[in-house]
């Protein structure tokens, strides 16, 4: 019997490996919502929680509910900063050493998380995923690329970033800010 090359086999089984993917939307219905902390959640992340479903629409026609984690249901979810539900849905997202600035995007089960500091790091979660994984474009104020989706998904995705250096406005220094 002849022997197949080991890099065959893996080319096999790699496409024959079942893809999973998180469904976000699907012909203009929401198939998950937002889920921010009902007493923890920073201003930024408020603020992310909006921003994220304001450019979901726009991708997709559905409307997302952003809810407190102690409404939230069964699921799916897309858990937006740190919360007791992110917790119980994924206890092992490690959280830690993130900084201000820094975030996690990640599937856990039909989850999405994207957490990171409080100060920023969760609103940047939120624009890495659709900048980064679902192609919005963000090139002026009045210049913008938001891709049409009829039917959103998010692939296994897991992501964590820590910038070398957080955000410095040139000049900001000088006008004691």
């Amino acid at each position: 019997m002849q022997k197949l090359p080991l890099f065959l086999i893996v080319l096999l089984v790699l496409a024959t490996a079942p893809s999973w993917a998180m469904l976000i939307a699907d012909q203009g219905k929401a198939a998950c919502d937002i889920v921010i902390s009902a007493d923890k959640a920073s201003l930024s992340e408020k603020y992310a929680s909006g921003e994220l479903a304001t450019f979901l629409k726009q991708m997709t026609g559905a409307t997302f509910a952003v809810v407190t984690d102690d409404k939230a249901g069964d699921g799916p979810h897309i858990f937006l900063g740190d919360s007791a539900a992110l917790h119980r849905a994924a206890p092992d997202v490690d959280l830690s050493g993130l900084g201000r600035e820094g975030y996690v995007i990640k599937t856990v089960g039909a989850n999405l998380i994207l957490a990171g500091g409080r100060q920023r790091g969760s609103m940047y979660a939120a624009y890495g995923l659709l900048d980064d994984h679902l192609g919005c474009r963000w090139f002026a104020t009045d210049c913008t690329l938001i891709p049409r989706r009829d039917r959103l998904e998010a692939s296994s995705l897991n992501d964590r970033v820590i910038p070398p250096m957080e955000y410095r406005t040139p000049g900001a220094e000088s006008r004691g800010r």
